[in-house]
């Protein structure tokens, strides 16, 4: 270390600052003085940007602590409390002022408290009746003896005598039988003929008052036939076809204008009926589902085509063969019950099982069992066990494997033989023997009898017109009467009248067509409701949706409300009023098979069909809905 000597520092004329290049070390006890102080202990050098200067440290205030509300100095004491009321810090109803006068607790009203300071005491009370009669006021006087009551006379009394009315009043009188008065012969009554002189063969019937009976003659003689006249009588918008026998006894048949067909110019006569509608087709042949002429089909018959849609000719005799199934049953309920060729017993809500016997026995087990279930595709019926002469089926719900009674959800089922095809047409297949249970043969009963070659005819054992006299005459009052637009031909062979409309007749059976309706701008997962126009009751074929979609169809609006806050994954209670629904992909058309019937449930049905439709495409969309049907009521 260098020392440099207070007397060893030159100063030279630059004035410029001493530099200690390798440190500088105050000696202890030496000060070290800037501008000619030493500074006090605790000072700290502090540049003043021309020069240095001793410095003291700030003063640095204690710590901070936390207020106390009992406090009364220092820190922790609050300044300027306010001064509490004793109930701020007891929370004591007691400790306020002030305190209101509470009443004692209301109890019941007794009618028997007769304290009236009590507050059971009922003030002004009604004072009530005994339930004495004597006690009442305005008491009626009751007789105590029959000659009390004003329509009584018991003067000249004798002993077995009776009362009897003698038009103003009951009197003593003798009684004529000894044993409670009345007579003993038809023609004493009050109310019948007063004897029987030349009556005889004729027999009683009410009189036009209705007051008595009376004598009339028979219509007719019993052993000859009836005589009738014919006209017709105008009711309302129908008309009535009566038939007047010579008695003057009147028989009615009423004929009802349809759709489309009026009735009028209704005389005794006869009447006109026409039809009102427009298009269609007056002829046979040119329908659009028949033959386009008769040409070279004289003695051919009708029958619907293999593909079910439209009708041809073939040659009479001729046969076909034809899928027919062995059984069937319809089952909505949990006992048992008996369809068509088979029974089943009641349903195993354990198992879900229900076991079905064949009423015959089929020739082997390779049959196969058709089975449907109403509302949805998911839930089915597992066929198993087949037998000859049965088999079970259990009834699932949507996961396949739970039991689901056919009382919630029932369904159909359907039995074809492992051979299921059988001739039918002319002549083929013997019809079985008709029973109660069996369709087949028709039984020849009383009074009928059947020849040789199969001509069924009947004996007349009445006087009474028989069918075929009355067709005739009904028949006779359409012939030659005027009609507009329908031709009406009295067909005796089978005691039919056949009406044909022509420029506005039809064949009456509707084309498929569609309705549709847009939500528009549906959020994704949002619902929105729709009403399409389709018909007060139709079969739907289809559900075609513009975008993915879970779409639900109601019976009416008040079951769409109702049913707004069931989800996707939960099922429709029966009866709620949901016809169908289904989930869709983008642009898809969902079949409904089998056909669904739809319709509508107002009160005054509407052809308004009402959906639910909730976006699932993953954005918002204008959402079509189109329905795909066949309206089967007008």
């Amino acid at each position: 270390m260098s020392k440099l000597l207070a007397n060893q520092i030159s100063n030279y004329s630059d004035n410029g600052p001493v530099e200690a290049k390798e440190g500088l070390n105050v000696a202890n006890g030496k000060p070290l003085q800037v501008a000619g102080a030493s500074g006090t202990s605790g000072d700290y050098l502090k540049s003043t940007g021309s020069s240095v200067v001793w410095e003291t440290f700030p003063s640095i205030p204690a710590t901070q602590v936390n207020s106390d509300w009992n406090a009364t100095s220092g820190l922790a004491q609050i300044s300027n409390k306010p001064t509490l009321h004793a109930v701020a810090t007891s929370g004591q109803y007691s400790d306020l002022s002030g305190l209101p006068s509470i009443p004692a607790a209301q109890i019941q009203s007794d009618w028997n408290t007769s304290n009236t300071s009590s507050v059971s005491f009922i003030q002004n009370k009604p004072t009530l009746f005994s339930g004495v009669y004597n006690d009442l006021s305005g008491k009626p006087t009751i007789p105590t003896n029959l000659n009390d009551l004003g329509d009584v006379n018991t003067q000249n009394v004798s002993n077995n005598d009776v009362l009897k009315w003698n038009g103003s009043n009951w009197a003593p009188a003798a009684d004529a039988t000894g044993g409670g008065g009345g007579v003993t012969t038809f023609t004493a009554l009050t109310d019948t003929p007063a004897n029987f002189t030349s009556q005889a063969g004729k027999y009683l019937k009410v009189n036009a008052g209705a007051t008595a009976l009376e004598y009339v003659t028979l219509p007719v003689d019993p052993d000859t036939n009836t005589t009738y006249s014919q006209s017709s009588v105008a009711d309302g918008s129908n008309v009535k076809l009566r038939l007047t026998d010579s008695g003057s006894t009147d028989d009615d048949i009423l004929i009802t204008a349809g759709n489309n067909i009026a009735i009028s110019s209704v005389t005794a006569g006869g009447f006109t009926i026409a039809s009102t509608a427009s298009g269609g087709s007056s002829t046979f042949a040119n329908l659009t589902d028949t033959p386009a002429n008769f040409t070279g089909a004289a003695t051919k018959t009708v029958v619907v085509n293999a593909a079910g849609n439209a009708l041809e000719f073939v040659d009479s005799g001729t046969s076909s063969n034809e899928i027919i199934p062995v059984a069937y049953a319809f089952v909505n309920a949990d006992t048992a019950g008996t369809g068509t060729g088979m029974t089943w017993g009641a349903y195993n809500s354990s198992n879900g099982r229900m076991e079905f016997t064949f009423s015959t026995a089929l020739s082997d087990a390779n049959y196969y069992v058709l089975s449907e279930r109403e509302q949805y595709d998911t839930h089915s019926v597992h066929i198993s066990q087949k037998t000859t002469t049965g088999f079970r089926a259990s009834w699932y719900g949507n996961d396949g494997t739970s039991p689901l009674a056919p009382s919630t959800f029932g369904g159909v089922l359907i039995v074809y033989a492992s051979t299921p095809t059988r001739n039918v047409g002319a002549g083929a297949g013997a019809l079985p023997t008709a029973s109660a249970t069996v369709l087949g043969g028709i039984k020849v009963g009383t009074n009928l009898s059947i020849n040789g070659s199969g001509v069924l005819s009947a004996t007349d054992t009445n006087t009474q017109l028989s069918t075929e006299e009355v067709q005739d005459i009904v028949g006779a009052m359409f012939t030659g009467n005027t009609e507009t637009n329908i031709t009406v031909t009295y067909e005796d062979s089978d005691g039919t009248i056949d009406l044909v409309a022509n420029a506005g007749g039809g064949s009456g059976l509707q084309a498929r067509t569609t309705g549709a309706a847009t939500s528009t701008a549906l959020a994704n997962g949002a619902a929105g409701n729709l009403t399409i126009v389709a018909a007060k009751t139709y079969v739907l074929h289809k559900i075609q949706t513009s975008h993915a979609a879970w779409v639900t169809l109601y019976t009416d609006s008040t079951a769409r409300t109702n049913d707004a806050a069931r989800t996707e994954t939960t099922d429709p209670l029966p009866g709620a009023g949901v016809i169908a629904e289904v989930i869709t992909s983008d642009g898809a058309t969902q079949p409904i098979t089998p056909g669904t019937i739809g319709w509508n449930n107002e009160g005054t049905p509407t052809t308004n069909a009402y959906v639910k439709v909730v976006n699932k495409s993953g954005s918002s969309a204008d959402v079509v809905v189109t329905l795909h049907f066949v309206a089967v009521e007008a």
